[in-house]
């Protein structure tokens, strides 16, 4: 898989946290075309995965859900305080399946945090 390391990510929060991450579901291709998310990280024809993690290791990396489902990719955020807490080390691991259709791709990682109870 192709990675995308250091993303950078600032959470605010007045209490324990998890970071979390999803993917939209379908990616447009420029000039014609459509991917689609496939949430079992094996990819077919003109399908992609996406792992992401808070760290860049593969290893500890969790397979994105769609929007507007999230998956944690850590829970060990504290309270901040009013600057935040930025995390530099994001990192996204995409996989194609194969055939994948020549285009130019748009889609989205989302990043949010809940409170950790």
């Amino acid at each position: 898989p192709s990675k995308q390391p250091g993303i950078s990510v600032t959470y605010i929060s007045n209490g324990a946290y998890d970071e979390q991450v999803a993917s939209s579901g379908s990616w447009t291709g420029n000039p014609s075309g459509t991917a689609a998310l496939n949430v079992g990280g094996s990819p077919s024809a003109n399908e992609f995965s996406v792992k992401a993690d808070d760290t860049a290791t593969l290893g500890s990396a969790v397979l994105a859900t769609a929007w507007t489902t999230f998956v944690t990719i850590d829970n060990t955020g504290v309270q901040t305080g009013e600057s935040g807490d930025t995390i530099t080390t994001n990192t996204v691991w995409l996989k194609l399946g194969t055939p994948f259709s020549v285009a130019a791709y748009s889609g989205s990682i989302y990043y949010k945090i809940i409170d950790a109870f």
